[in-house]
């Protein structure tokens, strides 16, 4: 039964995860809850470093939305 427990809370703790969806050189989309906006960020940051650039949010409507989509920009 406590196994149970632990595997229902670790499934619906990757639910919540944030992670890259797409990315490229000029873009990066990440999906993540809406509290977890500092943390897309720093993900997408991180993305956009690999190509000498950093991010810029690109504010959609709907900010409820799960994914966040982010410029990679020169700094």
């Amino acid at each position: 039964m406590k196994q149970a427990i632990i595997f229902t809370f670790a499934l619906i703790l990757s639910g919540c995860a944030t992670e890259i969806v797409s990315s490229n050189t000029r873009s990066v989309t990440v999906s993540a809850i809406y509290m977890n906006k500092g943390e897309a960020f720093k993900i997408a940051d991180t993305e956009c470093k690999k190509h000498s650039r950093v991010a810029r949010h690109i504010p959609r409507d709907g900010e409820m939305s799960t994914l966040w989509t982010f410029d990679c920009v020169d700094p």
